[in-house]
Parts: C-alpha cells; structure tokens; sequence
C-alpha cells in the first residue's frame, strides 16, 4: 500500500532527529506538537496492540511484527487546538482571575435588573430630559430607585409603629405587667451574675491558697 508522506517525502520515526515534521493524514506542518495535527488533529503515532511498539500512523503496519493498525476515533482539529499546553496553561494560571471578571459581570447584569425595576415604580425613566452627556443621566435611574427603596421602608417602619401603638393602647394592663415582669427579670439576672462572680473569685482564691499550701509541705 502506499504511504502517505508529508511535503518533504518523509515519515518521521518517533526517534528520528528532524526540525520539520509533517501531518501523515493532511500533510500540514506540525507546529504544536509530533504527536498530534493542530490542523486534522489526527495523532501521529500509533502503538501496535501485538507488540507495543509505537510507529507512525503512516506505516500503517507495525515495524516490528508486521500487524496493521486498527483505525480509531481520532478528536478534532479545533479541540486539539483549544486544549493545547500553552493554552490549557494560561487557563490554570488565569482561572481565578476569569471567575471574578465573570462574576461581576453576572453581579452587575443583576443589579442593574434591580435597580431598573425600582426604579420604574418612582416615575419614567429620564422624565427630565437629560443629555447621555449630563451626569444627571447616569445618576437618575439610582436616584428613583432610591426613593421607592425609602418609600417602602417608610411604609414599613410605619405599619410596624402603628401596630405596636394598638397593641399597647387594647392591651394596656398585660403592656404594664410585661414591663414590669422584663425589670424583675433583669434584676434577677444581674443578681444572680453578681452571685456567680464572687463564687469564681472565692474558688480562685481558695485553689490559690492550696497551691500555697503544698509549695511550702514540699520545701519542708
């Protein structure tokens, strides 16, 4: 059978001391490496099954037996290429860098939702008219959606103000006795802190005392 051969007329051996070396499939120039094409990325070298000797594909038998080789599913040129050392390198080296970029751009993509949406329940958006070139452009979707956020929270602080004001004024006497329950409560409490600190400095002291004790029986 005839063998393919790169420009040259060569086959390159895996051993052979070549500059240049050729693509058995394409014929195209192997820039990346001699094991695989960047352009097909067909692999260049095949391992014989009966043996174990690696040869070029181009041989297409084995050197050593004689066995023809088997053909295999071989991964294309474009993820040859996208998976090459240099660029799986820059990858490893660049990853985190590549996830903090992308996470704020998904962080700025998701702000700017919510400030749109805010913003669009405190008036159109640009009512005044600005020019792209005036500052007040850029800061008027904020601006709006400042003042919804202010308005809720004023909403808020006001119903939970108004609903304690009524719990007070229908249940007047449980308020005073809840009160006065919580001061008697925080009595106690300090009370019983106080209580809990001289028994610790008591221990202290009496350990300490003991420890004295002993020195002086071992000096003796």
């Amino acid at each position: 059978m005839t063998e393919e051969k790169g420009p040259s007329g060569s086959t390159p051996e895996p051993g052979a001391d070549q500059e240049i070396h050729y693509c058995y499939r394409c014929g195209s120039l192997l820039k990346h490496s001699r094991e695989w094409c960047g352009t097909c990325g067909a692999d260049q070298f095949y391992t014989c099954r009966s043996c174990g000797r690696v040869f070029n594909k181009a041989l297409h038998r084995c050197p050593e037996c004689g066995n023809r080789r088997r053909r295999s599913s071989h991964r294309s040129g474009i993820s040859r290429v996208s998976t090459t050392p240099a660029a799986a390198e820059w990858f490893r080296h660049n990853r985190r860098t590549l996830f903090y970029v992308t996470a704020g751009v998904l962080g700025g993509i998701l702000v700017g939702a919510i400030v749109k949406t805010l913003a669009s329940h405190s008036g159109p958006p640009n009512d005044q008219g600005y020019g792209i070139t005036s500052l007040m452009y850029w800061l008027d979707p904020f601006i709006r959606a400042g003042k919804t956020v202010y308005r809720a929270i004023l909403g808020v602080s006001r119903a939970v103000l108004n609903w304690i004001v009524l719990l007070i004024l229908n249940n007047f006497k449980t308020t005073v006795l809840a009160f006065l329950g919580g001061v008697a409560g925080f009595v106690l409490a300090m009370k019983d802190r106080n209580r809990r600190r001289r028994a610790r400095k008591h221990r202290a002291h009496r350990e300490g005392g003991e420890d004295a004790e002993d020195t002086r029986t071992e000096a003796e």
